[in-house]
């Protein structure tokens, strides 16, 4: 019977796994999910990054063991959001990086208990240089328009197994966005296609 229950346990786990890696994968290899779009798309034009755009990989050890707020995790595993906010932070002039902002943040109370951060403390954080807006659903009209009128666009996808993860969108080639990703060593921008297919969320930062 232990065995039974075992074999029956082993089963449902790689059966989540299994869905989970499904749907991260979906995206990437047929239609997007529902809610999301794909990562390529909207106008077709090239937009080049910002020339020595900074950024901020997660796992450098300059900060990768440092704890966030809220859930305690280290910015190596779970800070993808913060980097991207720092990486625009330095795009517009404000200097920090991410253990800087994660210090600021925890002063602010910018942290959820889970560590997802609070989007109106990254304005108080820039001392309100900055102003950040929340969208119901992505479109590639408003990444479009951010680029052309000098905002940038932090981008939720879903890594294989279902692992959310953000990156900040810099540039476009074509119908393919151009982006910084956390998660990479490279610093150079990389074409979205390579990293996912779909977008499940957005948040778009400009200048006040």
């Amino acid at each position: 019977m232990k065995r039974i229950l075992r074999w029956s346990a082993a089963f449902v786990v790689f059966a989540v796994l299994g869905a989970v890696a499904w749907y991260g994968l979906r995206g990437r290899y047929g239609p997007p999910p529902p809610g999301t779009i794909a990562v390529r798309g909207g106008e077709v034009f090239d937009w080049p990054p910002p020339e020595n755009a900074t950024h901020f990989r997660q796992s450098d050890p300059r900060w990768g063991e440092t704890a966030i707020g809220g859930s305690g995790e280290a910015i190596g595993a779970v800070g993808c959001t913060l980097c991207c906010v720092g990486m625009a932070f330095e795009q517009f002039g404000i200097d920090t990086d991410p253990e800087a902002l994660n210090r600021s943040l925890i002063e602010l109370d910018g942290y959820t208990e889970q560590g997802w951060i609070k989007w109106n403390a990254v304005e108080r954080a820039a001392e309100n240089r900055v102003r950040v807006t929340i969208h119901d659903r992505p479109s590639h009209e408003t990444i479009d328009d951010n680029l052309k009128s000098g905002k940038l666009t932090l981008a939720k996808f879903f890594l294989p197994l279902g692992i959310p993860h953000w990156a900040l969108i810099c540039g476009k080639q074509g119908d393919d966005y151009l982006i910084l990703d956390p998660a990479l060593k490279d610093p150079r921008p990389i074409l979205f296609s390579k990293r996912a297919g779909a977008i499940v969320s957005i948040r778009s930062i400009g200048r006040r």
